[in-house]
């Protein structure tokens, strides 16, 4: 991330959001589990939506109770930022502060329906990470100080 809170979105990653339609847009929000960001497209927040609104029917037919904090973190809690050619993007103010990206390197993985932003030292420190991915960030921090 450079001084004016912009970040790029790898290429490969890119090419995935505008092959779903994103027309140079992506959603950013924390990830629900690990302390990083997530990145998708803006056809997957609103598949998210729908499934959460039938999910929330089905619970209220059945007398159940609806935990309407998930919705408000999955669907309300997240950002549409624009992204220009090369995929820089403003990454969100309150988004990099939650996740501890700041000016320097941060690393993006792909994660099934969307990708990861990751803070290098957070994702190092994590127990829950994988050692080959905590190698694979590790080689990236070597690559980009080399530089």
């Amino acid at each position: 991330m450079d001084a004016k809170g912009r970040a790029a979105i790898p290429a490969a990653l890119r090419s995935t959001l505008e092959v779903n339609g994103a027309a140079s847009r992506v959603v950013i929000a924390l990830h629900d589990r690990s302390p990083c960001l997530v990145g998708f497209d803006p056809a997957l927040l609103s598949s998210r939506a729908t499934k959460l609104t039938a999910q929330a029917d089905l619970r209220t037919n059945a007398g159940e109770e609806v935990d309407f904090n998930r919705a408000r973190l999955s669907i309300g809690l997240t950002e549409t930022a624009s992204y220009d050619a090369s995929g820089r993007f403003v990454l969100p103010a309150f988004f990099a502060m939650k996740a501890k990206i700041e000016k320097g390197a941060a690393l993006f993985m792909g994660s099934n329906e969307y990708f990861e932003i990751w803070n290098l030292d957070v994702l190092d420190a994590d127990p829950d990470v994988a050692p080959q991915i905590k190698e694979y960030a590790r080689f990236r921090r070597a690559e980009w100080s080399a530089k």
